[in-house]
């Protein structure tokens, strides 16, 4: 709330699912954020969409979001378990009005994984990779969100779903994610932002330094609940004024170190490793976020 405070929005929009049946200690928790959320430290206008029982992450966020959008052209989300930099607000707020019509951007990110000196010298790039921590879009892109449709399976199998820009092995393992999420063997809302996006061709900014961290990799976490190395990243500051691409083209090189050390699409032995490794305290935390890895001279 700190962070949000400081940015100090006129208008504000809270969502909380209920209480989880088998904690029954969280309920206690749970009206306490609810109370808080209703009196923020700023003067605004607060919309609230607060539920009397648990939905889970699938229902409950994916609904929230299309609440927002039912009210907002466009905004800012921040999960409950995200820190932002205070820049980040300003680094949306321009972008959001910039890429307002461009139909080929659907989202901006507040992360940054890769390391700063990978990325050119301007503000940010774009990518393919949306990531639901902290981010901003639009309500003509989230119309493109569907919890259910129809005809994912076709769009899986089609060659021409993830394209040319995703390697085999990332593709294979994104496939099975989406599919996860779709069956409800998981239950989260993202990745079907993420066939979305990829059904639609929409390109995600990703600013050249980290503008949000998470701070929820805890025992009370939803999904993450064990140590990552991508917890807890240190906050940075995006310059003033903003440095634009002059293209609108996904930065290949960001979008595989995200493949290779994010999203562990390498070799089955090399994951298994690294895996093993950060487990066992044997990979030190530089190590584990690809700080080491380098940008291919063009």
């Amino acid at each position: 709330m700190a962070s949000i405070a400081a940015a100090a929005p006129t208008r504000f929009y809270v969502a909380c699912d209920g209480a989880r049946s088998e904690r029954p200690d969280e309920a206690s928790k749970v009206a306490a954020v609810q109370e808080q959320m209703r009196s923020p430290s700023w003067t605004c206008t607060v919309r609230s969409r607060f539920l009397d029982r648990n939905y889970g992450c699938r229902t409950a966020v994916s609904d929230a979001i299309g609440w927002f959008f039912q009210h907002e052209s466009a905004g800012i989300i921040l999960e409950d378990d995200c820190v932002a930099d205070p820049s980040f607000f300003r680094f949306a707020g321009e972008l959001l009005q910039r890429y307002e019509t461009d139909e080929r951007v659907g989202s901006i990110n507040g992360s940054a994984f890769a390391p700063r000196y990978l990325y050119s010298e301007n503000s940010y790039c774009f990518g393919r990779y949306p990531n639901p921590w902290g981010w901003a879009s639009w309500r003509r892109a989230w119309a493109r969100y569907d919890r259910e449709p129809a005809d994912w399976r076709q769009a899986l199998d089609s060659p021409d779903f993830i394209g040319n820009w995703c390697n085999r092995r990332a593709g294979l393992k994104w496939r099975r994610r989406v599919m996860s999420a779709f069956t409800g063997a998981i239950s989260t809302w993202d990745y079907q932002w993420h066939y979305a996006m990829w059904r639609h061709q929409m390109l995600v900014i990703n600013p050249s330094c980290n503008l949000i961290t998470n701070i929820g990799n805890t025992e009370e976490g939803t999904h993450t609940t064990g140590s990552s190395p991508w917890s807890n990243l240190p906050l940075q500051r995006v310059d003033s004024p903003l440095r634009h691409p002059t293209a609108v083209l996904a930065d290949d090189h960001i979008d595989r170190f995200l493949e290779r050390w994010k999203f562990k699409s390498g070799p089955a032995l090399t994951r298994h490793w690294d895996r093993l490794r950060w487990k066992l305290g044997l990979m030190n935390l530089a190590e584990a976020r690809g700080e080491h890895a380098k940008r291919p001279q063009s």
